[in-house]
């Protein structure tokens, strides 16, 4: 507990460096309706649209990606259209309906504009509704959607304490053509990581003393690029993450690959030069499957969710530690 608070605490320049990576139990905490998933309700209302039965659209105990491909050839078989049409339909009408359903409502925006206005340099945000960037109304908010790919897509939000850059790694509601959930997805996602994890390492090899090429530590890269990073991967890869209110399925293996490539790139580094990877979550949750360790993820349990979020709101309106001025008295003369 102590180390997860100096890693929420840690900030340069007035900006935290920790990333919190948020799920939509975030939203159910926001919205007051703990165990009630809006997105699943979603997902099941255009369920209805495809022609589906209610009695057939369970959706206990499945993730995501195994609703949305149920979802993808009932529509498909309905509608008499090829697989590529029907998905493109479907990400319509679920943006479509996130946006008229729960974007537009003012529930949970106090707890989201903490979250936000928590002077955060990066969030990560697993769903793909903007209830997060859309926190409270008087902000700035502007979309980055590059043509390079989903690993760059962000939107920029400037609020009261400052600029905090929200990444969608699954894609936004804002743009229906980005939202990316099924399985059929995911190896193309494998491909990107996997040249993203060279690029990576190549830029930061270094030569020092004449050996040959050596990797640099994680922390050294973080150092450089945190304030500005060039995608979500690289905050993945060399950031302090905790994730809050995010189940981590175990069919999302391009997940589980990054979470893995993390925990390997840390092996050869010292404790100090290296980031934690923190994982909140309370003793009544199902976390079997990432209690194995060998993805590198901290464990954190709680009794409950009051006192989960009872310790993450104190720790983000709490005042930050300045690593520089941390930094000057340990190691100036």
């Amino acid at each position: 507990m102590e180390r997860l608070s100096q890693a929420l605490s840690d900030e340069v320049d007035g900006k935290r460096t920790c990333v919190l990576v948020l799920g939509d139990g975030v939203n159910q905490e926001a919205a007051g309706k703990r165990g009630s998933n809006d997105w699943q309700r979603v997902l099941s209302a255009v369920w209805r649209e495809a022609g589906g039965s209610p009695d057939d659209f369970d959706p206990t105990g499945k993730s995501t990606a195994t609703l949305w491909s149920h979802l993808v050839r009932q529509w498909a078989a309905h509608r008499g259209a090829h697989r590529t049409a029907a998905e493109l339909a479907i990400r319509g009408r679920v943006a479509a309906r996130l946006r008229a359903t729960l974007e537009n409502g003012g529930r949970g925006r106090r707890l989201l504009s903490k979250l936000v206005d928590g002077r955060f340099a990066n969030l990560i945000s697993f769903s793909i509704d903007r209830r997060l960037a859309l926190g409270t109304p008087s902000r700035r908010i502007v979309y980055r959607r590059p043509r390079e790919g989903f690993l760059f897509r962000h939107v920029d939000v400037t609020g009261p304490r400052g600029r905090t850059k929200v990444w969608f790694p699954y894609g936004d509601s804002g743009s229906p053509s980005s939202i990316e959930l099924d399985h059929s997805t995911y190896d193309g996602r494998l491909v990107l990581f996997e040249e993203s994890r060279a690029r990576l390492m190549d830029t930061h090899n270094s030569w020092d003393g004449g050996y040959g090429p050596g990797l640099r530590p994680p922390q050294y890269v973080f150092d450089h690029s945190w304030s500005e990073p060039q995608s979500w991967f690289d905050l993945f890869m060399c950031a302090p993450l905790v994730f809050v209110g995010a189940s981590l399925p175990d069919d999302d293996w391009p997940l589980w690959w990054l979470l893995h490539q993390r925990a390997r790139y840390f092996v050869p580094f010292k404790k100090g030069e290296c980031a934690e990877t923190f994982y909140l979550t309370t003793s009544d949750a199902e976390t079997h499957h990432i209690q194995n360790g060998a993805a590198g993820l901290e464990m954190v349990t709680f009794s409950n969710h009051a006192a989960l979020w009872k310790f993450v709101l104190s720790a983000v309106e709490a005042p930050g530690a300045d690593l520089r001025a941390w930094a000057d008295r340990r190691f100036r003369p």
